[in-house]
Parts: C-alpha cells; structure tokens; sequence
C-alpha cells in the first residue's frame, strides 16, 4: 500500500505543467544550471515547524491573488474556509518518534490555518506544503479553482499506476495536506520508500523508455522529494525553467526547486545544510551561542553524504545518518588551524563533553583523534597514544589531561606525548605506554629515557606498597624497579629468578644495587633488600638469602665448584639449627659453626644419615681430599665421613 502511495504525485506533477510550466518568470529568475538533483532542498528547511505564521501564510496566499483582482470564488486558497477534523497524535511503530502530533479541528478554519496547524503537528514547513500546491494543482495563483483541483490538493494517493486518479479516502482539502505532511515525515521517521540517501537510480520521466540516470541524494528532504514524485528533470526541462522541455522531461521537482527559490529564495541555503545542523546550531545557542554567524556557505562533499560549516568561532559537521556535531571555544580555534573537516582531524564524532576531572577541560573526538582542552592548553591525541591515554582513565584517569602537543623527535622513531600524570612513549612497533610522574619518571629520564639503555616502556606502570614501597615496569632492555634503595634494572635470568620469588612484593624485596654480570659460568647477580638473585649464563640459578651462605659462595672459586642455586634455602632447627641450600653442584650447609660445601659422594653418605638433622649433624669443615688412599674427609658435629679414591 506505501509503495503504491510513494509514487503519489508523479502524474499529477505531469499533468501540473500545465498549470505551472510555464510561469512567468519573476525579476529574479531561477537558474536551472543551479538545480541539484542530489540536493534539492535541506532538511533544515524542509522540516521546519516554525517556518511560518498563520498570518504571514495568509499574507502570502493573499500577495498570489491580490495583484491578478484577487479571489474570484470561496475555494481560492486566500478565501477558503472549511470544517476540520480532530487527529490524535501518530507514531512510528518502528519506535523512531512521532509522525504527527495531534491536530485540534474547528468548524470554521481558514485554509492559512490548516497550513499552519499542519506545520506545527507534523514538523514539515508550511512553505513546503505551500510549494506542493502550486507544483501539483496550481492552487496558490488559482483564483477561482475548481472543487476537483481542491480536493486533489496536495496529489496525494494520486499514482502513476492507476492513471493519475487519487483515492477518494484523501479527497479534501484538510485530509490532502494533513496525509500528505504526514507521508513526507514517514519517508523520514519509518523509512521504507526506495529513495533513501545514498546513491540511487531515478528514471527522467515516467515513460521507462526514457532512461534513468544515477544521482546521490544528500539528505532525507531530497529523498523525500524523489519518494513522492519518483523523477528528475532532465536537461531540457532545466534549459527552459519557466517552460517545457521535450517528451522526456518531468516537472514535479524541478517546479518545487523553481517555485521555492522564486518565494523564498534558495531551498539549499541558509545556515546548515540538514535538520540536525540546524538543530546543532540553534541548541548551542545560534548567533548568540559560542559559534557565532555563519561565516561561509554550506559545503558539501560529493557522494559522501557529509556537510560541514564554518562559523565565527567554529564549526558545525555532519555524516548521515549521525547527528551534527558543534565544535566551537579552543576546540573550533584548533579545529579551524588544523584546517578544519578538510584537515588532519576529519569531521567530528562526538559531542564536545566536559569534565571536571584533574582541574577540568573539555574534550572532543574527531574521524583521526581527540582534541582536549584545558588550562594547560589545547591539544589532539592520536593512535597509540590516544589508546595508552584511554587505557589509564582517559582525562579523568591518573595521567589526566595532556600539557604537550606530541612529538616524534625521539630517539628510534618514536613518538611522546606529555600529560598531568606523566609521559606517554611511543615506540614504532608495538604498544605505547604511559610512564607516570614521580620516581619512575624521574628516574627514566635520568638514564637518557626512551635513547638510554631502558629504550621504550613495554608495559604499564605497577605501584606496590609492600617492603617500603615503589614502582615497577618493563621496559625492552627488561625491569625497572624504582624502589626505596633507588631505581635498578634487572635484566634476563635475574629478573625471571626473581619474580619467581614474588618479585618486589616478596620476600626478596626491592633491588638495592645494579646488576653485574661476568661471574663464574657466564653468571650475573644483583642484591636485594632480603637478599642476592644469583644466575647462571644459562638463566639457571635463584635466591641467596642466608648471609652466611651467601658469604660462603662468594669466596673465590666456589661459584665454579658449587654452581648455581636450584633452590631456596631450607631452614633446620636441629643440631643447633641453621640453613640447607641446594646448588647445583652440592650443597651449601651454614650451621653453628658455619657454612661448609657438602659434595660428591660424601653428600650422598650424609643423606643417607638423615642430612643436617641426622647423627652426624652439622659440618664443621671442608672438605678434604688427596689421602694417601686417594679418598676424600669432611668432619660433621657428630663424627666424620670419608671416601676411598
């Protein structure tokens, strides 16, 4: 049924020509070269309830008639009265707004008020409808219409398929205006006509043999348009504006544009583009909000469906089907020195949203960033950063709102950009990160930051309180611990052995030295608050956490006879009490009367005496080989153990 009312007014407009095809042309005449069959009016001016007065409507319909003697009959627009109905208020099922509002009937209404009340309850301007009356029964310079022509007002539930001839359910000079507002609102609200905005085929008349052509419609009003009179004029009817054109020419839009640029000059002008600009703009307060005056025309990209503005102090831009988005105060000044939707930035995505957080400001996104403001300036924030930024909090996270613009003078290609609570790095591969103020930050920038041995944060920043307190993070050259004996950087082996300890948090503590390489083995080692991490060249190796033991295998050469931790050290109570470490060569056993290497097969003899807590006990001294046997001793607590060679 819609589909067959969406092509209402075709043959009407058709039949029109004769009526209005050849008007006269005014003083100022409309161009046809000027005609966009893509744009042909906006939606700022097609749905407009607020367009007109009833009494500038009177005003009009009287200025058509008075000069020709004015009315010569009562159905004459500028004299006609009739009885109106009652509407209740319609909606769309799809649960996209309202179609109409309700309209209140009178017994005695002039047609000026039924335009006007029209207007009001469905959001279509009254110029709009005036327009439509004059394209399809010539009713506004009509004197002395006939009833047919009034109650075939508007053309609608007039379609091309049966001939032209209208649904007698719509006949009527209240129920033409009232249904055929109300359609145009549903090509918007309920969209389902096959003109939607986009690239479309429209055919140049209703004779299929004359063609078609591809056109794309801009906005909604445009397609609402081609909805209810399915053609586009074609050259010859464009060359003679106020005329005819050839056999495949149609005249329903062109005469609407004609008509409507002749009354009330360009249908494409004003001061947006589209309904929700002009929303936009009167929302921020019009000339008097933060944008000011319009200061340039609407420009539109081709194809794109996108429509922006400049204003005094800003911007407004558009994508359908989004709504328009304002950009003004220091954002519309950094917007317009980026160059504005034709720049680096694109066109806005977002409202300008406002926060208090961390001393407040304002931020807006945009198709390529974030534009912040606040008192410490104007700033946008792009990819990785921007991502790093919004991983923390955004503005009202720890980092807070950016006091740098971002620069890519780094060392290696990266890029920075500075914040409140810090620094975001950007490496050329991978993620960024954010190293925040205080001691990390500090501490980074004084070993030459991302050019110093630490290059690039690879991970986020991780505050611990326990063990005195401080900040860890990765960086590519491995972990740096900024904690209460200074900041250190554990590297490979050392850093794996150490967080398998429990890290800072652990019982191992916070680094209290730098890490040195070079030991026995290829190892390395590095101090701890409670303790040494002591590794192998391989990575093999753990915690020393027992002085004694610790003393023990750091005299010479016992790091090549005993190796490397394979495990933590084992506290013993028994025979006087002491600790147990396993390396992986032997053991280390530091007990009352201090810590001795346990090897070889006497390791394995005392073992099998139950170890430290056994018979023997405790070893009391080394272990000595080069017996005349061959063999070797080493004396326990509780008596000695000997090998034969």
């Amino acid at each position: 049924m819609w589909r067959r009312v969406a092509a209402v007014s075709a043959a009407a407009a058709v039949l029109a020509t004769a009526i209005v095809g050849g008007a006269a042309a005014p003083a100022q005449a409309a161009d046809g070269r000027a005609f966009d069959p893509g744009y042909i009016i906006s939606d700022a001016q097609f749905y407009n309830p607020n367009a007109m007065s009833e009494a500038e409507i009177q005003a009009f319909l009287a200025s058509r008639v008075n000069p020709q003697g004015g009315c010569l009959n009562d159905l004459c627009l500028a004299a006609h009265r009739l009885v109106t109905p009652n509407r209740a208020a319609s909606y769309a099922s799809n649960g996209r707004g309202l179609y109409c509002s309700a309209y209140a009937g009178s017994s005695n209404e002039s047609a000026a008020a039924v335009i006007f009340k029209v207007q009001r309850a469905c959001g279509i301007s009254a110029k709009v409808i005036l327009v439509t009356l004059q394209k399809e029964q010539g009713l506004i310079t009509n004197r002395a219409p006939s009833l047919l022509r009034l109650e075939r007002a508007m053309g609608y539930a007039c379609p091309d398929n049966n001939g032209g001839v209208c649904s007698s359910n719509f006949y009527g000079f209240f129920n033409q205006v009232y249904a055929a507002a109300k359609q145009l609102v549903t090509y918007k609200v309920y969209p389902f006509g096959y003109f939607q905005p986009g690239v479309k085929n429209v055919q140049w008349s209703p004779s299929a043999s004359c063609g078609s052509s591809q056109i794309t419609i801009r906005n909604d009003a445009t397609a609402a348009l081609y909805n209810y009179t399915p053609y586009r004029p074609n050259g010859a009817a464009l060359a003679n504006v106020y005329g005819t054109g050839d056999a495949c020419s149609a005249y329903g839009n062109r005469n609407f544009w004609r008509d409507y640029s002749d009354w009330f000059g360009s249908p494409t002008g004003g001061i947006d583009g589209g309904f929700a600009m002009t929303e936009a703009y009167r929302a921020s307060g019009g000339e008097g909000g933060p944008l000011g005056r319009a200061a340039m025309a609407l420009n539109c990209a081709p194809g794109r469906l996108l429509c922006w503005q400049r204003f005094e102090k800003g911007y407004i831009t558009w994508a359908h089907p989004r709504q328009a988005f304002v950009s003004a105060g220091e954002i519309g000044a950094f917007y317009r020195s980026s160059g504005g939707p034709d720049g680096s930035l694109g066109y806005a995505d977002s409202t300008m949203v406002t926060s208090p957080a961390n001393g407040g400001g304002v931020a807006q996104a945009f198709r390529n960033g974030v534009v912040n403001s606040s008192p410490a300036g104007t700033f946008l924030e792009t990819g990785k950063i921007r991502a790093a930024h919004n991983a923390a909090g955004s503005v009202a996270g720890v980092l807070g709102w950016p006091r740098t613009a971002r620069g890519c003078t780094s060392p290696r290609g990266g890029c920075s950009q500075g914040f409140q609570g810090g620094t975001v790095y950007e490496p050329q591969s991978g993620a960024a990160q954010a190293v925040l103020r205080g001691p990390m930050l500090t501490a980074y920038a004084a070993v030459g930051g991302p050019g110093g041995v630490l290059g690039y944060p690879t991970s986020r920043q991780v505050n611990v309180t326990a063990n005195g307190g401080g900040s860890a993070q990765s960086y590519e050259a491995g972990l740096f611990n900024v904690g209460p004996e200074g900041a250190f950087l554990s590297t490979g082996g050392v850093r794996a052995a150490h967080s398998a300890a429990g890290g800072v948090g652990g019982p191992v503590g916070w680094p209290t030295g730098p890490q040195t390489c070079g030991l026995a083995r290829g190892g390395c080692s590095q101090p701890f608050q409670n303790g040494t991490v002591v590794v192998d060249g391989a990575g093999v190796g753990g915690v020393i956490v027992n002085p004694a033991i610790k003393e023990r295998w750091n005299r010479p050469g016992a790091a090549e006879a005993l190796g490397y931790p394979v495990s933590r050290d084992v506290p013993v109570s028994a025979n006087g009490g002491g600790s147990a470490q396993a390396f992986q060569d032997g053991l280390l056993n530091a007990g009352p009367r201090g810590a001795f290497k346990v090897v070889g097969v006497i390791r394995t003899k005392h073992a099998a005496a139950g170890g430290v807590a056994g018979s023997l006990g405790w070893p009391i001294a080394e272990q000595v080989c080069g017996q005349p046997d061959g063999g070797c001793t080493q004396r326990f607590q509780n008596g000695t153990l000997s090998t034969v060679g």
